[in-house]
């Protein structure tokens, strides 16, 4: 394993696939443009203060797995800004369904043009991220199991006003589908167009500890079609205005079992918590997608107008 100092200017996939899978690579103070890198097995990139990535609004990813040629996995990405990508076709600036065990350490994900910010895959670390204004999701997950996000902030995302209340629904601060044993600590989602977090479609053994939500244009939380979900210690703001309930709330939860929200706060919201159970959901993974041993308990509501 060795360590490579890089400069704007650089191609960084030449130098990263030259080297050899667990590589270090420095990047210098500086903007690298359009900049597409497909990292081999365990290489590390570490920004020097001020390194910007900026896609141009040219350029579909910018650290990205490729089906055709590799899943790098283990892959470390700290301390940069990536904007201006595309996304591609509504995917991610970092592209990273297929990405086992990445760490996104203190990045700015911003600006994506035309899809996500980031896409996760199973066993990625996001720790003290910012992600914001990107036109879809700032992240979205699908089958990302073992995900964990921590300290992180989302904010201003669904740029496009991307409807999220529709059968094909997009555009929330981030989007979690089909994933197990998620868990989400201390991460603040406010600003964003849609849902704050939103947990949907299959989602089971889901934790959300000591998070915060404000000012999101329809509801704080999401919980849909999903099982065994644990809200605790969470603080939603001004969630749902202007909407009506039971879907404009701090949180709401919406034909999905074994939900608990426990020691969580709601100041002026339209509704504290929002409950909505759908028969003709269908059934799942965990049985009926029905509202089921839905458990509130110790939790403080000072509505609006208070």
């Amino acid at each position: 394993m060795s360590v490579t100092i890089c400069k704007p200017g650089d191609n960084i996939n030449t130098i990263a696939t030259s080297g050899a899978a667990g590589d270090t690579f420095i990047l210098t103070t500086g903007t690298y443009q359009s900049q597409k890198v497909l990292p081999l097995d365990g290489q590390t990139f570490i920004g020097q203060q001020g390194v910007v990535m900026d896609g141009t609004a040219t350029t579909d990813y910018c650290f990205y797995y490729d089906d055709a040629v590799r899943h790098p996995r283990g892959v470390t990405l700290r301390n940069l800004t990536i904007q201006n990508y595309t996304g591609g076709a509504g995917r991610g600036m970092i592209h990273g369904d297929n990405a086992v065990q990445w760490v996104l350490d203190h990045l700015t994900v911003t600006g994506c043009t035309a899809g996500r910010g980031i896409e996760t895959g199973p066993g990625m670390i996001l720790r003290s991220c910012r992600v914001t204004n990107n036109y879809l999701e700032g992240l979205s997950g699908f089958q990302s199991h073992g995900l964990c996000i921590e300290a992180c902030e989302f904010a201003n995302n669904n740029t496009s006003h991307s409807a999220p209340d529709t059968a094909t629904g997009a555009g929330s601060g981030f989007k979690l589908a089909t994933c197990i044993g998620v868990r989400i600590r201390q991460t603040y989602s406010h600003d964003n167009y849609g849902p704050g977090i939103w947990i949907d479609c299959d989602c089971h053994d889901v934790q959300l500890i000591g998070c915060q939500t404000m000012r999101n244009s329809h509801r704080g939380i999401q919980i849909e079609i999903s099982d065994t979900v644990l809200v605790l210690d969470t603080v939603c703001l001004n969630e749902g205005i202007g909407g009506a309930p039971p879907g404009a709330a701090g949180i709401f939860v919406s034909s999905s079992s074994n939900v608990e929200i426990a020691g969580c706060r709601f100041l002026q919201c339209q509704t504290g918590i929002g409950e909505h159970d759908d028969p003709a959901r269908g059934t799942g993974p965990y049985g009926p997608r029905r509202t089921t041993n839905f458990n509130v308990h110790d939790n403080e509501d000072t509505p609006m107008g208070s």
